[in-house]
């Protein structure tokens, strides 16, 4: 490398460096936002519904703007961009816009339902969307697979353990499993339109809880229950046991928005809203979101770890003076 070049690599360290420098929190970490796409966003929405809570008018606003900003030309919405239209998504979408005010009638709903019926109808969604529609009360809860809270109480060595799966999947499924056993709820108001509207009753859908296997597993199931009462309760209270162990100090579980809002529905439908887990989580969950303009953006988790990590490694590299005392003011930050 000719020292001409050198000189030029040095030169954007430092341009680097002080870029770093601005973008530090007074808190000592670094944090960017952390782009998904309008799927926690819309489950937010679906959130406050379900638990009959009014969202701030702002919010509402904001996320309005966001959810109707990234629809897709077919009227679909995608997972990441350049991706197609996605049947879970466009359905959360469609439905967090009716909870938001606006009519079937309206372009964008009617843009939304004509390119759901085109991926399958609802029946296509995943079990994680097909759970939240059948909280609200829109599709059935025999339609839809649940997986079994008893999971939380199979041996080692069964040949598929909880011990055997990642923490982000064992985060994931361990509050839907609860969730599916402490659910539905009362329908929300607009349910029944819902239901019409996506026609979940068609008679040509091929929904999960249809199947012969899942309906076999629920009768075998539900005999083992009656011969053992008990056997339900413990699971639920082990599952909450376990839940707890990754509860956050500030209130969130999990570290992502996902596990938050089950578990909140899952308090929620256990009776527990004087919970003084309740509040804090919801609080937690809200706090994920990013005003930008007159959009808001819920992120699926947040990135101030990494980010603080990252920033930290590059800036040591950089060897800048000036960049000692944000280092020691990220480094501790970090470790607390």
């Amino acid at each position: 490398m000719t020292p001409s070049h050198l000189e030029v690599v040095k030169e954007m360290k430092a341009r680097a460096n002080a870029f770093a420098m601005k973008l530090q929190s007074t808190s000592g970490a670094w944090i960017g936002e952390v782009e998904l796409n309008p799927g926690p966003t819309a489950q937010l929405v679906m959130l406050h519904s379900a638990l009959n809570i009014i969202l701030e008018p702002s919010f509402a606003s904001g996320a309005k703007n966001y959810i109707l900003a990234t629809q897709n030309e077919d009227g679909g919405w995608s997972p990441f961009y350049g991706a197609p239209s996605e049947a879970s998504l466009t359905c959360e979408c469609y439905v967090a816009l009716r909870l938001l005010g606006f009519a079937p009638t309206d372009s964008a709903c009617m843009r939304a339902l004509a390119k759901i019926q085109l991926l399958g109808g609802v029946s296509q969604c995943n079990a994680w969307t097909q759970l939240y529609l059948g909280v609200l009360g829109i599709i059935p809860w025999n339609k839809i697979y649940r997986t079994p809270v008893e999971i939380m109480l199979l041996p080692k060595w069964f040949p598929i353990h909880l011990s055997q799966l990642s923490y982000w999947v064992q985060v994931i499924k361990i509050p839907m499993a609860l969730l599916g056993a402490t659910g539905p709820g009362e329908p929300i108001s607009l349910a029944k339109s819902l239901t019409s509207e996506l026609k979940v009753n068609n008679p040509g859908a091929k929904w999960p809880g249809d199947m012969l296997s899942v309906r076999a597993g629920r009768l075998l199931l539900k005999g083992m229950v009656s011969i053992f009462p008990g056997l339900r309760r413990k699971a639920i209270q082990r599952a909450l046991d376990w839940i707890e162990e990754f509860r956050e100090a500030h209130g969130d579980f999990g570290g992502n928005t996902c596990t938050g809002i089950n578990v909140i529905l899952c308090l929620d439908r256990l009776g527990k809203r004087q919970d003084p887990r309740f509040q804090p989580a919801i609080d937690a969950i809200l706090g994920y979101s990013v005003t930008k303009q007159d959009q808001v953006r819920v992120q699926c988790c947040q990135s101030h770890i990494w980010d603080t990590g990252f920033v930290l490694s590059g800036l040591d590299a950089v060897k800048d003076e000036g960049s000692q005392e944000p280092i020691l003011k990220g480094a501790k930050w970090l470790l607390s």
